[in-house]
């Protein structure tokens, strides 16, 4: 059984006044997992005095993707993947990967594969795979603030994409995530918690789901006489959880889990 590096996903969390073992939460419309991540939406592009608009679908599996886009820079429609054994654009086989290719084809490349990265706001990743672009999300989604529009800017080429999402965001195996947030909110004993109380959560573990260690940052708790008795007892929750449970697929575990954890009353 083999780690896979990294697994990221969005846990929202509804605690109900006075009663800490009822804790609700809607896991397929709160959950990103950047390793089957699946977004659907419209793109525009401007390249200098050009303008083109149309559609895209784009699959994320395990670092690498699969877009079906039509309508811009004269694509009309295409597939592109980028996959272990290569990049495949409507079935022909590359001899480069999908960057250079762009690169080739039209001087510049967006990162593809980089953009679950703007979804989980990963500021380390955005700002190694996106140095070329400035972006800003103009718009966010309810009820976990995934971003409903992003405008991308290159730092270097007077060109300009506007990525606006369609709602249906959704990972390939609900099932897991599922199985992970009634695990721990199971165990989540706290009562006073207030709306968008929230930390980054860091969770190591081993290969048949036992946690070895739990780290919170970027803790969001406006009191400070329970920020540690809220952080305490979500860290609680979660040893209390292990062993967690595994994906679908038995021969990939992650070695690391990240999840933010957000109270909405």
């Amino acid at each position: 059984m083999k780690f896979n590096n990294i697994s990221i996903l969005l846990l929202t969390v509804t605690l109900l006044n006075g009663c800490s073992s009822s804790i609700n939460t809607k896991p397929s419309t709160c959950i990103i997992d950047p390793n089957t991540l699946n977004i659907t939406g419209k793109i525009g592009i401007r390249v200098q005095d050009r303008f083109n608009s149309g559609e895209f679908q784009i699959s994320f599996l395990k670092g690498f993707f699969e877009m079906t886009i039509t309508g811009p820079l004269g694509f009309g429609s295409k597939v592109i993947k980028e996959e272990s054994s290569g990049l495949v654009v409507d079935g022909e086989h590359k001899t480069m990967n999908f960057n250079d290719w762009m690169l080739n084809k039209y001087g510049w490349y967006f990162p593809v594969s980089k953009l679950p990265s703007v979804f989980l706001n990963d500021q380390k990743n955005i700002e190694k795979s996106f140095k070329d672009w400035d972006f800003k999300s103009l718009k966010k989604q309810n009820p976990c603030n995934y971003p409903k529009l992003i405008k991308f800017t290159h730092k270097y080429k007077d060109v300009q994409l506007k990525l606006a999402f369609d709602k249906s965001i959704r990972s390939s195996d609900k099932h897991y995530i599922n199985n992970f947030i009634s695990k721990i909110r199971g165990k989540l004993d706290y009562q006073d918690a207030k709306d968008d109380w929230g930390c980054d959560v860091h969770i190591l573990q081993d290969s048949n789901g036992k946690v070895e260690s739990v780290h919170l940052q970027s803790c969001s708790i406006d009191d400070n006489t329970k920020s540690k008795p809220f952080k305490d007892a979500i860290e609680k929750a979660i040893y209390d959880s292990s062993p967690l449970p595994t994906p679908s697929s038995k021969n990939i575990v992650d070695r690391e889990i990240i999840f933010y954890f957000r109270v909405k009353q």
